[in-house]
């Protein structure tokens, strides 16, 4: 006759604790693949409206190169409250979250010429700001350029 030995009773029940210890780590490991992904397309987010508030300002900056550049007509036109500037702005308020609470800013000062006024400049200064859904951080993109 053939019996089990007694070493196997005491046995009893030690699967099914390793199948539960199994189970915890994996959902471990689970959560921490999920919160892995949620902080990725955040960041992806924030790279997305960082590539955006980088076009608009450059794209303003290039219209003041294109545009009359002497200091008078870029300060008339682009900075804030400027035509070109409210036009501009409607961009930026269709294309980052929180612009309307959070307007762009740009400055126009005239830097005057220390050899001849051919090498007067306008010193411009633009600012881009958004604010991301949910989250109280305003984020800003900042352009510094002088125009010839």
């Amino acid at each position: 006759m053939n019996t089990f030995p007694r070493q196997a009773g005491r046995q009893a029940g030690y699967l099914l604790l390793e199948v539960l210890i199994a189970a915890a780590i994996f959902s471990v490991g689970i959560l921490g693949a999920i919160s892995l992904q949620a902080a990725s397309i955040r960041n992806n987010s924030l790279a997305e409206y960082r590539g955006n508030a980088s076009f608009l300002a450059n794209a303003l900056l290039g219209q003041m190169w294109a545009d009359d550049r002497t200091p008078a007509t870029l300060a008339s036109n682009f900075a804030t409250d400027g035509a070109k500037y409210l036009t501009w702005q409607t961009d930026v308020n269709g294309q980052l979250p929180g612009a309307v609470e959070h307007p762009p800013t740009v400055a126009v000062t005239y830097v005057a010429g220390t050899a001849a006024p051919a090498t007067a400049k306008s010193h411009v200064t633009i600012t881009v700001f958004w604010q991301v859904p949910g989250a109280t951080e305003v984020h800003q993109y900042v352009v510094i350029a002088d125009i010839k």
